[in-house]
């Protein structure tokens, strides 16, 4: 997944538009096209059901019952049903999921 900057792009969409005079509807339709699309890096809540579909590592929200002084986010998986920390230890007890997220990746840019 790549991030864009959704606003600079719709500027530049609105741009070509302009430019190579296009119909102001088009370029209105793929402007609200590009605007519907979902925003990179949302936190899903996990009381609507929203799970990970696959197991990879994704960025956890845990509401500890005992202290608010431990993180609350760390990487963590999905699989099976259960919650797992890096470690492959169960998510369990005191601690629990309440939102996910998944992460971002890195493109080191090349020389």
């Amino acid at each position: 997944m790549r991030l864009i900057d959704a606003d600079a792009f719709k500027e530049q969409v609105a741009a070509i538009a302009i430019m190579d005079n296009l119909p102001a509807d088009k370029c209105n339709a793929l402007c609200k096209l590009i605007e519907m699309q979902p925003t990179a890096g949302s936190w899903h809540r996990v009381a609507d059901g929203d799970l990970p579909k696959h197991a990879n590592r994704v960025l956890v929200y845990i509401k500890y019952k005992v202290s608010d002084r431990i993180p609350p986010h760390c990487v963590a998986k999905y699989a099976g049903g259960k919650w797992w920390y890096p470690s492959d230890r169960e998510i369990t007890g005191e601690a629990r999921v309440i939102a996910w997220m998944e992460l971002p990746e890195y493109e080191e840019e090349q020389p």
